[in-house]
């Protein structure tokens, strides 16, 4: 809008010119975050946790066979539970198992890994595996979200002195700049884990990311 309210130190008010300006910047991610694990339900705990535990094993193999360091995995979730059914008859839940999950979340320096990975750990853990959902950013935004600022800057910049001359005022100092803004995920990805050695690998698409930053300029109007 062409003008606003700024409260002054004295609790007065002075006009100003609000402008905001964005920037926006393509770029490729080249880190994937990828959650998978195993869950097991069996009719005592230890017999889930063995269960899980053996398939887990199986599974870190996989992964430490395509590679993956141990600093890129970490467990996000662990967890025994019991389970009930309703029976109609004594009209009340009755216990009927317990379920082990376990998921770890991995960090996957190459892309071109995530398929694969997916594919391995699914043929690793066999029935009891899980894979839970994949994501994709970047290792440092840092270069791209300063190219957004500057061309959002710019943008708020060169907006103020349209709107100052178009209404033919005059602009006086800065009073007021912020900012905001982040990389922003592409929609999900969805894929298909391979159950057979026979069948295509998973396939993974990262598309691409935005990095958006947006700043808000306050004017004062001499």
């Amino acid at each position: 809008m062409l003008s606003a309210a700024i409260t002054s130190q004295d609790g007065g008010q002075q006009k100003g010119l609000w402008v905001t300006g964005e920037g926006i910047v393509d770029v490729t991610p080249d880190i994937a975050i990828l959650t998978v694990g195993v869950e097991a339900q069996e009719s005592t705990v230890a017999r889930a946790r063995g269960e899980a535990a053996g398939a887990m094993e199986r599974l870190f193999q996989a992964l430490k066979a395509r590679g993956v360091a141990d600093r890129d995995i970490r467990t996000s979730q662990f967890s025994i539970a019991p389970e009930y059914r309703y029976d109609d008859r004594q009209r009340q839940q009755v216990l009927v198992g317990y379920r082990a999950q376990n998921l770890v979340t991995i960090k996957l320096r190459n892309l071109k890994d995530a398929g694969p990975i997916i594919d391995d750990a699914a043929a690793a853990a066999g029935e009891l595996a899980r894979v839970k959902g994949i994501s994709f950013t970047l290792e440092n935004p840092a270069p791209q979200r300063d190219q957004a600022r500057s061309e959002a800057v710019r943008q708020a910049l060169a907006k103020a002195r349209q709107m100052a001359t178009d209404a033919g005022i005059t602009l006086g100092k800065v009073l007021f700049l912020s900012e905001a803004g982040g990389v922003e995920p592409p929609q999900p990805v969805s894929f298909r884990v391979g159950l057979a050695a026979a069948e295509a690998s998973t396939p993974i698409s990262p598309g691409e990311l935005q990095v958006r930053v947006s700043v808000h300029l306050v004017y004062e109007i001499k």
